[in-house]
């Protein structure tokens, strides 16, 4: 059996300190095959885009283990990239201007 091009073990998020700490994300566990794809669904605030900025590099986690190809991400690579929702248009465009 082939390792998992991406594996995440037991990962742990949270954010804040003390009694305003707010956990986004406990032990999630995913072990994703080369190919393989995926949705992530939830409402807004469930930690969708924490879990895909923390597999993309570009934010830390408390505990737990990332890793792809067996390599520890520690942060962001030229392997992975994100297109962030909010910035599909430019605000100073037509909306023709913004699909041409």
């Amino acid at each position: 059996m082939n390792s998992p091009k991406l594996r995440i073990k037991g990962l742990h998020k949270s954010f804040g300190t003390g009694a305003r700490r707010t956990e986004v994300l406990r032990d999630i566990n995913l072990d994703l095959a080369d190919n393989e794809f995926v949705s992530l669904v939830g409402t807004s605030g469930c930690g969708k885009s924490t879990l895909l900025s923390i597999v993309a590099g570009l934010q830390d986690f408390d505990s737990g283990d990332l890793d792809i190809d067996g390599a520890p991400i520690l942060k962001p690579g030229l392997d992975r990239g994100v297109v962030f929702q909010s910035y599909t248009l430019l605000p100073w465009l037509t909306a023709q201007q913004n699909i041409e």
